[in-house]
């Protein structure tokens, strides 16, 4: 009873910055509200702090993607949001854990293109154990695809002995990841190093296994991450991240009024979003892309992650959107002729609006009869996942996800304020965006349009 008394001793006093057992108490709230000049690295997230702060555009959306595996998914992430809500309570925060218990870097690869850019982040919160060369591919893939801005931390302290010297060089590693993508970097391993010294306490005084956290270590790594999100203008104001965004008034010289009303915008950029002013929420406004519905690109089309069922690890790692696609929900049915293990199933695949659109089989990559639905062999992880939970296959098991649009055809600006999404994740490159009214009407009702573009800060960091 002892040893657990103590752990939740220490879990309090890491909240409350009490001094126990002679620690000091670096990591508790007064720390956080300490200049973080302590860490260069904070200067790659001042873009996301200045909104939060209210000082780039007062009530826009914040959206925060936590991701990674079981530690991101452990409960010391909601005590960080708590703690920015706490300091910034007039920020709109999106919150949001994708994280996937078990999925080391390349399974996790795979299935960011159904969390990552979908949810266009402006702060991505990344962890990941396995090998360097997949953990940097996700960095630098979603470096491509939105224009987030990065946290990466570095490995807690494990209860195996064994994997002390791995898990440094694993942290060397993502020090170096982050310089090469100007990532913010917390170094989390060297203060938990300190904090198990300075406190007197074992690796596993903080774990509820060999690796998982319990409640004192939730709080320890909680303690660190806020302590070091801060807002400084020690690095001056002329952030290049501001370069990836930006916002163009309607009245700006960049737009022009075409001769039947319509207005139109030449930008470069993957992802363009319209502000309203009020003034006319309820007209009605097309959309078009380099001459063409947004829906004509495929890049507008997201598919959801694949559903899980057997335990909580989605059962294909990735699928993607194929041919002239739309809106709708596939379910992919397994048949009786299926390994009990897992390790070669016959399916057939069904749409809600296409229909039947064929058969095959799991050690094959599939293209359905539509083209709609394109799925790799090497993404199937029903039999792993079946060894894992020590199941069979169940009988007629299904696996489902959606396709859905990521773009606006015809749209409503909306109150004051609302944001709208017109299209995002087209190629990263020139394009021209036309807004027209509907017949007889005219262009009204937006304050501003916002561009974003992945490529504007050039290289990194």
């Amino acid at each position: 009873m002892i040893l657990p008394f103590l752990q939740f001793l220490a879990a309090v006093a890491l909240m409350l910055a009490i001094p126990l057992g002679g620690c000091t108490p670096w990591l508790g709230p007064q720390a956080a509200a300490a200049p973080a000049a302590g860490n260069p690295s904070v200067r790659h997230i001042q873009r996301t702090m200045r909104s939060l702060a209210g000082e780039r555009n007062p009530g826009e959306p914040v959206r925060i993607l936590f991701y990674g595996q079981s530690i991101t998914a452990q409960p010391w992430w909601r005590a960080v949001v708590d703690d920015l809500r706490r300091r910034y309570p007039e920020a709109k925060i999106e919150a949001v854990n994708r994280a996937i218990g078990g999925f080391i870097s390349p399974a996790l690869r795979r299935t960011a293109a159904h969390d990552l850019s979908p949810f266009y982040p402006d702060l991505l919160v990344f962890h990941v154990y396995g090998d360097l060369e997949n953990y940097e591919a996700i960095i630098r893939e979603a470096r491509e695809a939105t224009t987030a801005e990065i946290l990466l931390h570095t490995d807690h302290v494990a209860k195996d002995e064994n994997r002390l010297v791995s898990d440094d060089i694993h942290s060397e590693g993502v020090r170096a990841i982050a310089e090469r993508h100007g990532c913010m970097l917390i170094d989390a391993r060297t203060q938990w190093k300190r904090h198990l010294a300075e406190a007197g306490l074992a690796p596993g005084d903080l774990l509820s296994d060999s690796i998982h956290l319990n409640d004192a270590g939730n709080a320890l790594l909680a303690g660190i991450v806020k302590r070091e999100i801060e807002r400084t203008s020690a690095f001056g104001e002329n952030d290049p991240a501001e370069r990836q965004i930006t916002d163009i008034p309607i009245d700006s010289p960049r737009i022009r009024t075409l001769a039947d009303g319509s207005l139109s915008l030449e930008f470069t950029g993957n992802r363009v979003v319209a502000v309203a002013d009020g003034r006319n929420p309820e007209g009605r406004l097309a959309v078009r892309l380099d001459g063409k519905e947004p829906g004509a690109f495929l890049g507008t089309w997201a598919v959801t992650r694949p559903s899980a069922g057997i335990n909580w690890m989605p059962c294909i790692r990735r699928v993607e959107a194929g041919a002239l696609p739309v809106a709708e929900r596939w379910t992919l049915t397994c048949l009786d002729d299926s390994a009990a293990d897992g390790s070669r199933i016959h399916f057939t695949l069904t749409g809600s609006v296409t229909g039947a659109d064929g058969e095959g089989w799991s050690d094959q990559d599939f293209t359905s009869t539509s083209g709609r639905i394109r799925i790799a062999k090497q993404d199937w992880a029903v039999g792993p996942i079946l060894a894992i939970a020590k199941k069979t296959l169940p009988p007629e098991f299904t696996i489902t996800w959606s396709t859905v649009p990521m773009f606006a055809s015809s749209f409503a600006p909306g109150a004051e304020g609302t944001e709208t999404v017109l299209f995002q994740s087209v190629e990263n490159g020139p394009h021209t965006l036309t807004i027209g009214p509907e017949p007889g009407a005219t262009v009204s009702g937006l304050a501003k349009l916002r561009v974003y573009d992945p490529a504007a800060m050039g290289g990194r960091p």
